[in-house]
């Protein structure tokens, strides 16, 4: 009986299989598969070429024939994520012929639709160093649909994204157009930056592929070249007798700043200006300009007219910002000779010298700026650190200093103590007025030295059988110091410990090395050092090693999974991350005692073991046992935290954890600014030379956590701030609270016709914010482009995610006065044109309309626009609103999501399928049972489940679906990489024509993932060998007999 059970389901099972008809598959290409398989789908990552390095003659690369297996392995091999949801079924089955072909035997393919294979030259684009406001060189990407696709790419959308630093300047690529297989067209990018520093955007080509869009990654780095003026010192001070030439008097003009400083006049101004003169040893001129970096000089000499205080200023004008930059020019006229007195420098700063060394000397000129002999009655140099200056020169105490002559004075830092130092100059002498002053300063620092520091000064073994090795262990060691560290040696004092390392000759400052020691004991008790010598003082530093030998086996102790290290998340000092958690094992063959458990390490102060821990000192761990200890990441200060979690016990040691986080200071609090938009385009209405646009305005919050001081408000012709804004941003000084909100209202007033570009300047003591503007008037003789509505609304009735809304339109018309061409039409994510019945030339006194839906992917309000640019350059712009919700009714959708007017044949439908490969199809039938036509807005699955329309009379989304009309949808089941039961839905979404009233029909899907066993090849570690099982035949006669029970069930049992 049993014999003839077996042969009576294997007869039906074979019947069943028969049967069973494969999904179309598309033509296969070895060449597409060749460059597939050689691709490079992300950068650091290898090919299949080269991790495989060729095909060759091995099981694993035979298993490659098979489609399926390939893309199975994409799930579950890390090496081959990049290949996840990149590559289409199609693809992979291209990749299968070029393996099969390279082996002479037959392939195996995935059943997969038609669909274009697009790729793109390059991933990411890198561009020179921008000014900011300017566009720089454009560079060029290619898209290419591959010669083995099955399927005309078509581009929907091609962008950067409104207020981007890169825009699209040209190509072949067009939205709309349809790229052939074996094709290709190009984009060309360039970056425009807005606001200086590293800037990025992305490159997004929408698409009809698998994936949906391309993106490529854009960045540039933004300079703003402008020239800065520094004057150094900003006072000059002159004494001569009357109607005599003073001494020459100097001050510095220096550019710091990375464009030309261009000078416009140098002039003397005040109420004594005819008593100072530019002298003609000036290197600073009109028209002349100083380079970035560099610096010119204006000397000056004092002639004064009458004797007493005289005064007056130099201005001198420049193209930085800020405006004339001046000198304070001061004097004494006196009647007879008379001395006077200054120095070059107004403070002479030493820098930063290691403790009792001595500093760089520095030189100031001492000057004898009057007609008489300047005598030095006293220098002394007073202060706290007074000691810690050393001084020099020519200039000494009861010293004589010619008419014009000078002498110098020299300092040196010496300091004996760390910090910051600072000290007085002063000089009395026979000159007019008080001694002449001059500050000293500068830092004390430590002398750089090496400094050793060890993560722990002992390693103990515990007990370890005799003639095995323990684990290894480890010690880091950190060059804390402020030299380079010299490690020369790295020693065991016993054999019984064996001493290696990573330290490089030479460590670097800061920087670390791993030391690690293994046992092996050869006495009962050992107590030594490893030992590490140096160039540090405190050379030769030890590391104390003990352990103990026996000659019993020993309980062998593991971390569960072989843990060796624990990395927590970034966290503010003070803070506490999520824990982590570690299970300690004990493999045998006895019970054993914990008589450690701890951290240690240089930090081992910012982990802590919680007390929910089930490893506790004493613990007695039976025989595959386990206990779990939770650690957490309690931080103290800012910075990098290594340490290790050490366990010991009457057992084996199962090996330090090393522990590593890294700790943020909390931050204080910061103004910080953001704009609602960073561009404003005025180009969408077109504004006649002579006359204003309507405002646009900018909303500036400051998002940071402290108060933003902002500076004022900028804009250049043809644009400008309208006045009367409510909440308007002061044009001055001000301050903006956190979280708080200001407008400023931008019109464009054009005087000549043409495109005019400029920017809006906020300024803010923190980070300024850029706006960039853009408007374009039209002369009298263009036709101008109108929209019949201002905004597209699809917030009623909502559309849930996945689901595509009901078309709307906008009427584009031209008027009277001249042909337009329309030279692009696009909208923006999540919305999408699904119509237009505009050309490329809309004529005089006619119309056009553009439809628009709205394709949610996740719940909550979107918005967008609908882009229209012309020939002229005018970009007609239509907002775009939409609603997507998940939760509770939507309006029109029945609470339970099964229409009375939809029905399907099926109300569920089940499926068997081996590990990671698609079943077989199985189709529901799907029936309009009203009175008036249907169009199905949607149609998807949930789950581990795959629509595979082929068929000539398959549902597809915007198709029309007339009264007592029906579709079917056929779905597999990609089994997971693990066996068990899964479940899904097909779900299919129609709406009458012009109906707020969605109508769905939703079908359960069951499917049973199965290791098979039947037919497997011998080479195959999952699948294994062997004959045909009774058990296999057995669930596969049960899947026939459900499924044929399942489809005998039909819609007369349902609505």
């Amino acid at each position: 009986m049993n014999a003839l059970l077996r042969r009576a389901f294997a007869r039906f099972a074979a019947l069943a299989l028969a049967g069973t008809a494969l999904a179309p598959a598309f033509a296969q290409d070895a060449a597409t598969g060749k460059a597939l398989y050689n691709k490079t789908f992300v950068t650091g990552v290898k090919s299949c070429q080269a991790c495989h390095f060729a095909p060759r003659n091995a099981a694993v690369m035979i298993r490659g024939a098979d489609a399926a297996r390939i893309k199975g392995a994409s799930t579950t091999q890390s090496d081959m994520a990049p290949l996840r949801g990149v590559i289409t079924d199609a693809e992979y089955n291209h990749m299968a012929k070029y393996i099969a072909d390279e082996y002479g035997v037959t392939p195996t393919y995935l059943s997969a639709s038609a669909a274009p294979s697009v790729s793109v030259s390059a991933t990411s684009l890198s561009f020179a160093s921008q000014r900011v406001g300017t566009t720089g060189t454009a560079q060029t990407l290619t898209v290419t649909n591959a010669a083995g696709a099955t399927a005309t790419l078509a581009l929907s959308a091609i962008g950067t994204g409104n207020g981007s630093d890169f825009v699209v300047t040209g190509g072949t690529c067009a939205v709309g157009m349809a790229v052939a297989a074996g094709s290709s067209c190009t984009v060309s990018v360039a970056f425009k930056p807005v606001a200086t520093g590293a800037r990025t955007g992305t490159l997004t080509l929408a698409h009809n592929g698998p994936t949906g869009k391309v993106d490529v990654a854009l960045s540039g780095t933004a300079v703003d070249t402008t020239p800065v003026a520094a004057l150094s010192p900003t006072t000059l001070s002159f004494s001569s007798v009357v109607g005599v030439d003073s001494t020459v008097m100097r001050t510095t003009l220096s550019n710091t700043g990375n464009a030309p400083l261009v000078l416009s006049s140098l002039a003397v101004a005040g109420t004594h200006a005819s008593d100072f003169r530019v002298a003609s040893s000036t290197t600073c001129a009109t028209s002349a300009s100083v380079a970035g970096g560099s610096s010119c000089v204006v000397d000056v000499v004092f002639k004064p007219t009458a004797a007493g205080a005289r005064s007056a200023s130099l201005a001198i004008a420049h193209n930085a910002t800020g405006g004339p930059t001046s000198v304070t020019l001061g004097g004494t006229g006196t009647l007879t000779p008379e001395p006077g007195i200054a120095f070059d420098a107004v403070d002479v700063d030493l820098g930063a010298v290691p403790v009792a060394t001595t500093g760089t000397a520095r030189t100031v000129t001492l000057t004898n700026t009057g007609a008489a002999a300047l005598v030095l009655s006293d220098l002394t140099v007073t202060g706290t650190d007074a000691d810690d200056f050393v001084r020099g020169g020519t200039c000494a105490k009861g010293g004589s200093v010619a008419s014009r002559a000078t002498c110098t004075i020299t300092f040196a830092l010496k300091p004996v103590t760390l910090g910051a130092k600072t000290a007085t100059l002063t000089v009395a002498s026979n000159a007019p007025g008080s001694a002449a002053t001059l500050a000293l300063r500068g830092t004390a620092v430590r002398t750089p030295a090496p400094l050793v520091s060890l993560s722990q000064a002992s390693l103990g073994f515990g007990t370890v059988t005799f003639g095995t090795t323990s684990v290894v262990r480890s010690v880091v060691l950190t060059n804390d110091g402020t030299a380079p560290l010299t490690v020369s040696k790295v020693a065991s004092s016993s054999t019984e410990y064996v001493a290696s390392h990573d330290c490089p000759a030479t460590l670097a400052t800061g920087a670390s090395c791993l030391i690690s020691v293994s046992y092996k004991p050869t006495e009962a008790v050992s107590a030594e050092a490893v030992v590490i010598t140096t160039n540090a003082l405190s050379s030769p530093n030890s590391i104390v090693v003990t352990g103990e030998g026996s000659s019993q086996a020993l309980s062998v102790v593991v971390w569960q999974g072989n843990s060796t290290a624990l990395n927590f998340a970034s966290t503010i000092v003070g803070e506490t991350t999520a824990s982590q958690t570690l299970t300690l094992v004990n493999q045998g063959p006895s019970a054993v005692t914990l008589t450690t458990l701890g951290i240690a390490g240089a930090s081992a102060s910012s982990y802590a073991i919680a007390g929910t821990s089930t490893c506790k000192l004493g613990l007695s761990l039976a025989v595959n046992g386990t206990c779990t200890t939770i650690v957490n990441f309690v931080p103290g200060q800012a910075g990098k935290h290594v340490a290790s979690l050490q366990v010991a016990g009457t057992g084996t040691l199962p090996g330090d954890i090393t522990l590593t986080g890294v700790a943020t200071a909390k931050s204080t609090p910061n103004g910080a600014l953001s704009a609602s938009s960073l561009a404003l385009d005025f180009s969408g209405t077109v504004v006649a030379p002579g006359s204003s646009s309507a405002a646009q305005v900018v909303t500036v919050t400051n998002t940071g956590t402290g108060a933003a001081a902002l500076t004022g408000v900028q804009v250049a012709a043809p644009f400008a701030i309208a006045s009367g804004t409510s909440g308007a941003c002061p044009a001055g000084a001000s301050s903006l609270a956190a979280g708080a909100s200001c407008k400023v209202a931008v019109v464009y007033s054009p005087t000549v016709a043409g495109t005019h570009t400029g920017s809006l300047t906020i300024g803010s003591t923190a980070s300024s914010l850029t706006v960039t503007l853009k408007g374009l008037s039209l002369p009298s003789s263009a036709g101008v482009l109108t929209a019949s509505t201002a905004q597209l609304d699809f917030t009623s009735p909502i559309t849930p995610p996945g689901q595509v809304s009901e078309a709307k339109s906008v009427t584009l018309s031209n008027g009277a006065v001249a042909p337009i061409s329309i030279t692009k039409t696009e909208a923006s994510l999540p919305f999408k044109v699904t119509a237009t019945t505009c050309g490329t030339t809309l004529a005089v006194n006619s119309s056009c309309t553009v439809s628009v839906a709205f394709a949610p992917t996740a719940a909550g309000a979107s918005s967008g626009s609908l882009s229209v640019t012309t020939g002229a350059g005018q970009v007609l712009q239509v907002n775009l609103a939409g609603a997507s919700s998940t939760g509770g009714d939507t309006p029109g959708t029945p609470p339970d999501g099964n229409s009375s007017v939809l029905a399907a044949d099926m109300k569920s439908q089940g499926f068997i399928g081996a590990l990671g490969v698609l079943s077989e199809a199985k189709a529901t039938t799907f029936s309009n049972t009203g009175s008036t036509a249907l169009v199905i807005r949607d149609v998807n699955t949930s789950g581990p489940f795959e629509v595979v329309n082929g068929a000539a009379d398959a549902c597809r989304t915007a198709q029309t679906l007339a009264a007592g009309a029906s579709c079917s949808v056929a779905v597999a089941f990609r089994a997971p990489m693990s066996t068990g039961d899964t479940s899904g839905a097909l779900t299919v979404t129609a709406a009458a024509s012009g109906s707020s009233t969605v109508e769905s029909r939703t079908v359960r899907l069951d499917g049973r993932a199965m290791a098979t066993n039947a037919g497997g090849r011998s080479d195959d570690p999952q699948t294994g060998g062997g004959a045909a099982g009774l058990d296999t035949l057995l669930l596969l006669a049960l899947a026939v007999l459900l499924a044929t029970v399942a489809r005998a069930r039909r819609a007369s049992d349902f609505h």
